[in-house]
């Protein structure tokens, strides 16, 4: 039986930023029903950069709520964070695909997309003003599903 082989890869987290955020009221629409917050949905677009010489990799999350009547979308609030890891011997941890593309091993990556979620969630409950868009919430995720999923919309 072989053994998975552990490494250790030693991250600090050096810069946790607020890029962006918006809250459009909900009396900006004109919805037909009245607003329910069981019905919110939300989008998380993912960016990643890497900065060779500094040893950082940054992971900017870009989150959207919007509420979705009679098939048309309305944004009602959103976030857009980055992260910023410094990732001692950063070089040694990367590949590079057959385009020149970096590529970071899954469970690193997981872990980095796992604290920059929960550093996002923080965000959100410091800066939401709105009563109806407190009792939204993002919910707890798996990062490792989630880059899964994304894998899979690659291909």
């Amino acid at each position: 039986m072989e053994k998975n082989e552990t490494k250790t890869v030693s991250i600090q987290i050096t810069e946790v930023k607020n890029i962006k955020y918006f809250e459009n009221p909900l009396t900006d629409f004109n919805f037909k029903n009245e607003f329910d917050k069981a019905k919110a949905t939300f989008k998380i677009e993912m960016k990643m950069g890497i900065f060779e010489e500094l040893e950082i990799f940054d992971l900017i999350l870009e989150i959207v709520y919007k509420n979705i009547e009679e098939g048309k979308e309305y944004d009602l609030f959103g976030i857009t964070t980055s992260h910023k890891f410094r990732i001692l011997n950063l070089m040694q941890q990367l590949t590079k695909d057959e385009n020149g593309q970096y590529k970071i091993p899954n469970q690193v990556l997981a872990s980095l997309l796992g604290i920059s979620l929960s550093g996002t969630r923080g965000m959100l409950s410091l800066l939401n003003n709105n009563d109806d868009y407190r009792k939204i919430v993002l919910p707890v995720m798996n990062p490792t599903e989630i880059l899964k999923n994304l894998n899979k919309v690659q291909k």
